[in-house]
């Protein structure tokens, strides 16, 4: 239960850079609200939440991606090179034990932690 309350206070506490005048108390009550709200929608099971969910999160990542492909056409097409695994084999000869802490950050930000 701390995982979610934890997820979506930061991510409510995100409302404080696009809004300048919101507090950490509205904060916390815009995500109490949210994890009620979410909480009591559970007895639905998860095939009607995502019968509801389910569009929604297919135009987010929709749009994701959309916005993924403008950027690497627009910016900068070498971006591509980046998927080639022999630039990992690369970063490991040249950065050696730093390589294998690079790792672990990648793999705590996969995991959300």
């Amino acid at each position: 239960v701390v995982t979610p309350a934890m997820s979506v206070v930061s991510a409510v506490d995100g409302l404080k850079v696009g809004i300048s005048g919101i507090k950490q108390e509205e904060v916390v009550m815009i995500a109490v609200a949210f994890l009620i709200v979410l909480f009591s929608v559970q007895k639905y099971g998860t095939s009607k939440m995502g019968f509801v969910v389910g569009p929604a999160l297919f135009v987010w990542f929709c749009c994701l991606a959309g916005i993924g492909i403008y950027n690497l056409v627009k910016y900068d097409r070498d971006v591509w090179r980046a998927f080639n695994p022999i630039h990992i084999y690369y970063f490991f000869k040249r950065k050696k034990i730093e390589a294998w802490y690079a790792l672990g950050g990648c793999l705590l930000c996969a995991t959300g932690s």
